[in-house]
C-alpha cells in the first residue's frame, strides 16, 4: 500500500532531484480548476489502481519547463500535457517499485476532468505549491490477484517483481 508518507517522499525526491524545484507541500489540494491537466498511470497485477498527477495550467507549465528545459513562452499545450504525463509516469514507477508482488504499469493517459484527485477517493494524496498553483498527486491502489497476468487490451509496458 502507498501511504501519504510514502507518496510524499516519492514526490519530494522527484520534485527536488529530477525537476530541480523547491518542494513546498500544502495541506489542502485546492487549485485553479479553470484549465486542469490530469494524467494517470495504471498499475495492475498484485496491486490494481492508478497514480494521478493533476495541475492547473500554470503549475503544469512550470513542470513542463523543468522536464523539457524550455522557456515558458516556448511550451506548446502538448508539451504541457506531456510534462504532467512524464511526472505521473516517474511517480507511478517509483510507487510501483515499492509494491509487493508482480505489477505492471501502463503509459500515461490524459483524463478530461480531475475529479478523481479528491481526497475521499484516494489511499494517499499529496499537494504541492508551484508558483501559486497546486499540483495534486494521488494514489488509488487495492490488492489484486497474486501473480496476475496483464489484462489484454490494456497498454501495459513494464513488468517486474518487487521484493
Amino acid at each position: 500500500m502507498i501511504t501519504n508518507d510514502t507518496l510524499r517522499e516519492i514526490v519530494s525526491q522527484v520534485w527536488e532531484v529530477q525537476l530541480g524545484l523547491e518542494f513546498n507541500p500544502v495541506d489542502t489540494p485546492e487549485r485553479d480548476t479553470a484549465q486542469v491537466y490530469s494524467m494517470r498511470v495504471r498499475i495492475n497485477g498484485s496491486w490494481n489502481g492508478e497514480i494521478r498527477a493533476c495541475a492547473g495550467r500554470k503549475g503544469a507549465a512550470v513542470i513542463a519547463k523543468a522536464v523539457f528545459g524550455l522557456d515558458l513562452d516556448d511550451l506548446s499545450e502538448r508539451d504541457i500535457a506531456d510534462g504532467i504525463g512524464e511526472l505521473a509516469n516517474i511517480v507511478g514507477g517509483n510507487a510501483r517499485a515499492l509494491l509487493d508482488g508482480r505489477t505492471f504499469i501502463g503509459l500515461p493517459e490524459l483524463i478530461e476532468r480531475c475529479s478523481g484527485c479528491e481526497p475521499q477517493s484516494q489511499n494517499a494524496i499529496v499537494a504541492v505549491d508551484v508558483g501559486g498553483d497546486v499540483v495534486v498527486f494521488s494514489s488509488r491502489l487495492r490488492p489484486g490477484e497474486q501473480d496476475a497476468p496483464h489484462r489484454s487490451g490494456e497498454d501495459l509496458v513494464t513488468t517486474t517483481e518487487s521484493s
